[in-house]
């Protein structure tokens, strides 16, 4: 498998090839998330993007993803998908 691309089972049961962004630990509650987008595109042309927490599983070494319930959870991702999009902004215009 390509590298940052994992297989993933949705809640229908089918598998998708999704694109990890990245992967982060809160370190107040050390929950682990994982940012991931199967690269498709919003109508205003940005990719969508996606967020679970995941925990890895003892019984067999794969991870278990769960949706994200608490508004301090999605303030979480927010912020680091804010900080890494601001990253790449300053990145890009230095680039120029």
């Amino acid at each position: 498998m390509e590298k940052n691309k994992i297989e993933m089972i949705n809640d229908k049961g089918e598998k998708l090839n999704v694109r990890v962004l990245f992967t982060v630990e809160d370190a107040k509650t050390l929950k682990n998330y994982i940012v991931y987008t199967n690269d498709e595109k919003d109508s205003t042309g940005k990719i969508k993007t996606y967020a679970s927490l995941y925990k890895e599983s003892k019984e067999n070494g794969k991870f278990d993803l769960f949706p994200i319930t608490t508004d301090e959870e999605y303030d979480f991702i927010s912020k680091m998908l804010s900080s890494l999009s601001e990253k790449e902004g300053k990145k890009n215009e230095e680039e120029v």
